[in-house]
């Protein structure tokens, strides 16, 4: 049995009517059937593209953000930097306060075992230098903050209160 043969006045809706008069082997359903198929597949087609859209926009966000990080870290390592040039600076003063300070805390007559009895720290001085220093920097004496100088000898370099202990003089300093 020959399938049905599509009329030109029938519109399967592809467009194709005036050309199934000249093609009588195609049946309607063949039709309907392929007009499925191509639904399909613009569906398909709009799914893709609005995909490649949004993927499109997100690339574009993504090489954005890269940008944005790699101008960050040009930003930082610029600054760090500068922060290298401070420190190759200061270094050199720290080494010798740290040499003095050492000097000073040893021949001292304000320290008694390692702590400066010279200095009462307020809590809030005292927190600002475990802050800076740690904990070991302090030690609580008879509920006064004090220094424990070896912990920090560098601040000893800068200490007005330097008292040196009986028969100590500047010959008697080695570093």
């Amino acid at each position: 049995m020959m399938p049905e043969v599509l009329k030109v006045s029938e519109k399967p809706g592809l467009g194709i009517e005036p050309a199934l008069s000249y093609l009588p082997w195609v049946s309607r359903d063949e039709v309907s059937a392929l007009e499925e198929k191509v639904n399909e597949v613009k569906g398909s087609l709009k799914e893709v593209l609005s995909t490649l859209a949004s993927t499109d926009f997100r690339v574009k966000e993504l090489e954005n953000f890269r940008n944005s990080l790699e101008n960050r870290i040009s930003s930082l390592s610029k600054e760090l930097d500068g922060v290298k040039a401070v420190l190759e600076n200061v270094a050199p003063i720290a080494f010798v306060s740290k040499l003095i300070g050492t000097w000073k805390g040893m021949t001292c007559s304000w320290v008694v075992e390692n702590v400066c009895t010279a200095w009462k720290l307020s809590s809030e001085v005292a927190n600002e230098i475990k802050e800076y220093f740690g904990d070991a920097a302090l030690v609580k004496v008879n509920g006064d903050w004090r220094l424990a100088v070896k912990s920090v000898p560098h601040i000893c370099a800068f200490c007005p209160l330097y008292k040196p202990k009986n028969g100590i003089s500047a010959e008697d300093g080695k570093a």
